[in-house]
């Protein structure tokens, strides 16, 4: 941290320095002190940390309307889609959406990356966790048929998880399916 705040003498609009000065606060749970030092990051470099920040917010903090703010903040801010942590912010909005419970809007925001990848490489190569996370959002919304559907795909593509086996034995013991 000594060195980045000297960094931060030498050159105070270095955002990447704002940043590797935030994590520590973050990660030990240390909120108004990240938040202070993240707004530099951002104050000289939002279209790298907005949607970094939406996922710190969405991660760490189960903070989902701040993290929903930033993800459409990024979208403002870049004619192109970004994808923080390896993932773009329509992918973390599903999650973030589903955390406030609010299934349709996070169905649509799953769509996104779904139909995306889909149709750039193919749908084996979709993150498998958009299968899950949107069978879980059509699952609470009360559509089973689309909940099956969706945790089919995602056993089909990697058998190994139990989520996706959870879920759709949930649907067919309320069915009354064995």
């Amino acid at each position: 941290m000594k060195a980045f705040a000297h960094i931060l003498e030498i050159d105070s609009t270095n955002a990447d320095a704002y940043r590797e000065v935030s994590i520590p606060y973050l990660k030990r749970g240390i909120p108004h002190e990240w938040e202070k030092w993240m707004k530099g990051a951002l104050q000289y470099d939002a279209i790298k940390w907005q949607p970094y920040r939406g996922y710190n917010y969405l991660w760490f903090y189960r903070d989902y309307q701040r993290a929903i703010a930033d993800f459409n903040a990024s979208d403002t801010l870049t004619p192109y889609l970004e994808y923080p942590q390896g993932h773009s912010v329509d992918f973390w909005r599903g999650i973030a959406y589903l955390g406030l419970k609010d299934y349709e809007n996070s169905i649509v925001y799953w769509d996104k990356p779904i139909t995306k990848e889909t149709k750039d490489t193919g749908e084996d190569w979709v993150e498998l966790e958009a299968f899950l996370h949107r069978g879980i959002a059509h699952f609470e919304w009360g559509n089973a048929e689309k909940a099956i559907e969706n945790f089919d795909k995602a056993i089909h593509y990697f058998k190994q998880n139990a989520d996706r086996k959870y879920y759709k034995a949930l649907i067919l013991k309320n069915q009354g399916k064995n």
